[in-house]
């Protein structure tokens, strides 16, 4: 049986079965939001407002499961032109303070505190993380980046990088410093590394075409 998240839509909240497992009408919430997305951008030459990245070990297998950090960044292309803005998680629901896990902006951060959007709650910088580790085969790792891909409102490039670094150590020296992202920029920004995109704009003619979300993902993933 398939996971169910909570997503987004236009101000609603939804519950959308992860994996393959999408019902008929979760698939045309899905393909309405794709055309609406797709008129944005060809009428507005709008890049996707987000990138999901997954930072990969340069040795994984496809046969076992395999480390990686997933983060999100808001584009500097749709900001200013500049570099790319951190995104950070409400940690909420991790604290046991109420539910939320909503995504906190970089706007939103300033004197050594940020204030969910979606909560209301103030945050310390020392209380938030914007990296989540996992370890999973390819299938999971599937799963994992169509459930942010959707609750970044399906307006994102997803990215694989490659570190030559162990990725579980760049994650924890992040988190115990509280860097603001220090380590992880320096890790994606390396003109050496190893890059793997997936537009938004292919992501929309590939599943307008009829290609299943999840499959496209998944394949992208293998490539």
């Amino acid at each position: 049986m398939a996971t169910v998240e909570e997503v987004k839509w236009g101000g609603e909240t939804i519950e959308v079965a992860m994996g393959d497992n999408l019902s008929p009408e979760e698939k045309r919430s899905i393909a309405d939001r794709m055309k609406q997305l797709d008129l944005l951008l060809k009428a507005q030459n709008k890049p996707a407002t987000y990138k999901l990245e997954v930072m990969f070990n340069a040795g994984r297998s496809f046969h076992k499961p395999f480390p990686g950090v997933v983060t999100w960044w808001e584009s500097g292309n749709k900001l200013h032109g500049g570099g790319d803005s951190k995104i950070y998680l409400c940690p909420g629901k991790e604290l046991k303070n109420n539910d939320c896990e909503g995504f906190l902006l970089d706007e939103a951060n300033g004197m050594n505190f940020i204030v969910c959007s979606k909560c209301g709650s103030l945050w310390k910088n020392v209380q938030i993380h914007g990296e989540v580790f996992y370890n999973l085969p390819v299938g999971k790792w599937t799963d994992v980046l169509l459930s942010w891909f959707l609750k970044l409102g399906l307006d994102a490039d997803i990215r694989i990088k490659y570190a030559r670094d162990d990725i579980r150590s760049i994650a924890m020296r992040e988190q115990e410093k509280q860097m603001g992202g220090e380590l992880l920029h320096r890790a994606r920004s390396d003109e050496r590394r190893s890059t793997s995109i997936y537009p938004l704009d292919r992501i929309i003619a590939d599943t307008s075409a009829g290609a299943s979300l999840h499959g496209r993902i998944h394949a992208f993933l293998k490539a």
